[in-house]
């Protein structure tokens, strides 16, 4: 019988974190963000899939070459995950952001795995300071709850990462080395066939590599077994859209167009966004930028690895211009200043140094987006009570395909 009192402290605070976090989505699944244009396509996809066979959606007709027939601006993972979650569990918007719950909860478990291999021989509370504040960090709550293709990829490429850092152990035996290797490969392929956008996590390895091994990567069997790993299922994807080719390249072409349309959310944000959330981001860059030089003034090898994941992922927030992006760097800022933190707790860097500035400066910026996390969730859930913003409440047609008639009509204006 499971006996909670029978669990170490920092499962049984990890227990605590999970069960808030999952009440809070649930109080705001489908109020906070609102019903998205978005999910109403992969919804229209995934049904055509289990009925028709096609993964392409109804809701653009014949606006482009093979509208109907394939949906090429993302890679597939996510789209069949989908429609094995809605063959199980029944077609609605709550059982598609309930699978978005469903894997942000699966995320939040392998990244305080991952943030433990930062503090193996510490206490572990430091490891799940990052994931108490991450889940109420409003850009990655409301990425938790949305039914995109996001929190699916940063959950493959943190185990990717995960299982990269198995084979540092000298007590692992070279079997599960090279099987922790394989998976990693494999799993940064997932990432990257839920979104082309997810291959940064491959970028980043690479980088990772790099620093570990320096110019000897090039001889090393590590590498290769990781590159083989990888490169596979997209050639098997590639491969399976060779006779689609032409429909795949328009396709692609103008999804690319259209982002290129957007205007940037970190500039918007920075620059026309409120006072609460140009503050938020402010304490965001600090934190990264302070972690960036303490890692390159004490170059040790784990912080310059969450020092590469940080800045890879800026720039794919910064350039990918979507406001969902940002799921993919907020983790790895939280770690950092975890981090940060246990350095300046230790005491071991002196006072005049500039290190120490460092931890200073991350550390009142981290208590800073605190403060206003708790502000934001608290006025968040008090203003989304009862009826509030209900999706339930506000629909004119109960079933959930009204949606891409809502999507028809607006785009045909």
């Amino acid at each position: 019988m499971f006996r909670f009192k029978s669990l170490k402290l920092h499962h049984q605070i990890l227990l605590v974190l999970l069960t808030v976090f999952i009440l809070q989505s649930t109080i705001l699944l489908i109020k906070d963000p609102p019903i998205w244009p978005d999910e109403a396509i992969y919804a229209d996809i995934a049904k055509n899939w289990i009925t028709d066979r096609r993964l392409g959606p109804d809701v653009w007709q014949d606006a482009y070459l093979g509208a109907r027939q394939h949906f090429y601006s993302y890679p597939p993972t996510f789209l069949y995950l989908l429609t094995v979650w809605f063959k199980i569990f029944g077609f609605s918007i709550v059982n598609q952001r309930l699978l978005s719950l469903t894997i942000s909860v699966a995320f939040a478990i392998v990244f305080f795995l991952f943030a433990k291999s930062f503090f193996k021989n510490n206490p572990l509370l430091f490891a799940l300071l990052p994931l108490f504040t991450l889940t109420i960090d409003p850009f990655f709550s409301q990425s938790t709850r949305i039914s995109r293709p996001e929190i699916v990829v940063i959950f493959f490429g943190t185990v990717s990462l995960l299982m990269l850092r198995i084979p540092s152990s000298p007590k692992t035996n070279l079997k599960v080395r090279g099987l922790a290797v394989i998976c990693s490969g494999v799993f940064s392929s997932l990432a990257f066939l839920t979104h082309f956008i997810g291959g940064f996590f491959a970028f980043a390895i690479f980088i990772i590599f790099l620093i570990q091994e320096r110019f000897k990567i090039f001889y090393s069997k590590k590498f290769y077994l990781y590159l083989l790993s990888f490169i596979f299922l997209p050639i098997v994807w590639g491969a399976s859209i060779l006779k689609d080719v032409e429909t795949f390249k328009e396709q692609l072409f103008l999804f690319s167009g259209a982002v290129q349309e957007y205007y940037p959310f970190v500039y918007k944000n920075l620059f026309h966004g409120d006072p609460t959330s140009q503050i938020l981001f402010i304490g965001y860059v600090s934190v990264s930028i302070t972690f960036v030089a303490y890692a390159l003034l004490i170059r040790n090898i784990n912080h310059l690895i969450l020092a590469t994941l940080i800045t890879v992922s800026w720039l794919v927030v910064t350039y990918g211009k979507e406001v969902w992006y940002f799921v993919y760097v907020t983790p790895f800022i939280y770690l950092a200043a975890s981090v940060l933190l246990y350095e300046l707790l230790r005491a071991k860097v002196k006072k005049s140094d500039l290190r120490h500035l460092t931890c200073e400066v991350s550390t009142a910026s981290f208590i800073i987006v605190f403060m206003l996390n708790i502000f934001f969730n608290f006025n968040l859930i008090s203003h989304s009570a009862g009826d509030k913003y209900s999706w339930t409440r506000y629909r004119t047609i109960k079933q959930f395909s009204s949606l891409q008639f809502l999507i028809h009509i607006t785009a045909s204006k």
